[in-house]
Formats: structure tokens, C-alpha cells, sequence
């Protein structure tokens, strides 16, 4: 994933991602593009339901905005089973294909929105966050013994390195 340097502190940088991320859940909402065709009411309270499809790398995320937003929001629900998380490639070609309707669609990959969804399933898109890609490892495998900086690329085409990789047909963090 893209790293941007920015002059924000970490805090500041958290607060304004949030700040998009409701304003981004509230544009959904307000822009009626609401899922299974139309929204779904709450029952009983006359109410909308916040249908949600996104990267399962935000699944620890959403959930909370989502809560909170729909506390804002009179009328607004927000559950978990609203709430769908999947590979970004994946989540799109099924919105393409009209098999599902969300009112916010967040993916790890903002150029893919053109690519499968406009101009017929979007109109446009909000780079709202970015996040680093992460190594992982265990320091007990011998073939990783004095790992650093500077060899890590070398040693993990090492013979009898296995190595866990997305699937990118799915999933943009397998072709980052």
C-alpha cells in the first residue's frame, strides 16, 4: 500500500481519517444509493439501514464509524449484518455485476473504482487513508537468522522459503 508523508502527528493524521471515513458513510446515505435496491427499514422505527461492502482490511474499522454514524444519524442503522467484508476486486465485480447494492463501498485500492464501477455503479471516488505494507516473520526460522534492512529481499527467495501471498485476482494487496 502507498505511504503518504504528511505533517500531521499520528493523532491528528487518526482524527482527520475518521472525519473522512463519516463523511464518507454520510455521503453514501445522503447520495441514495441505497443497497438491494432501496433501503431496507428497521423494524419498527421507520428507519434506514447503512449497508456497508468493504475490504477486509478495514473489517476492524468500519464497524465502529458505522455505530457511531448511525448514533448521529436519527433514523440511521448500522449493524454487523449490514456490514460485508471481502477482497477490494472481488467487492467490486459483484457490485459491477449488479448483484449487490451498498450505500458506501470502501476498497484498498482507489484506482480500481474506474476501472470496474464507472461510469455506471460510481461517479467518483475519496482516497480517505492509507496504511504501510508489513513484512512478517519468524525470527526462529534458520533461513531468517541475521536478518536486516539490507538483505531481507535476498533471503526470503531463499530455497525453503515459503511465502503467504494474497491472492490478487481478489485482493490489491496481492499485486502491491
Amino acid at each position: 500500500m502507498w505511504h503518504f508523508n504528511t505533517l500531521m502527528s499520528p493523532r491528528t493524521e487518526r482524527l482527520a481519517t475518521i472525519v473522512a471515513l463519516i463523511l464518507v458513510l454520510a455521503a453514501g446515505v445522503a447520495g441514495g444509493w441505497y443497497a438491494r435496491g432501496s433501503a431496507a427499514p428497521s423494524s419498527g422505527s421507520g428507519g434506514s439501514t447503512l449497508w456497508v461492502g468493504a475490504a477486509g482490511t478495514l473489517a476492524p474499522v468500519l464497524p465502529g464509524l458505522g455505530a457511531a454514524f448511525a448514533n448521529e444519524t436519527p433514523g440511521v442503522q448500522a449493524p454487523a449484518a449490514a456490514q460485508t467484508f471481502e477482497g477490494s476486486i472481488a467487492l467490486l465485480k459483484s457490485i459491477g455485476a449488479l448483484e449487490v447494492h451498498y450505500d458506501v463501498a470502501a476498497v484498498a485500492d482507489y484506482r480500481l473504482i474506474p476501472n470496474l464501477l464507472e461510469p455506471h455503479g460510481a461517479a467518483w471516488e475519496l482516497v480517505f487513508a492509507s496504511d504501510p505494507m508489513v513484512l512478517v516473520y519468524n525470527p526462529s526460522v534458520a533461513a531468517f537468522a541475521g536478518l536486516n534492512t539490507t538483505n531481507w529481499a535476498a533471503r526470503l527467495q531463499s530455497p525453503g522459503v515459503l511465502l503467504g501471498v494474497a491472492n490478487a485476482s481478489i485482493d490489491p494487496l496481492g499485486y502491491a
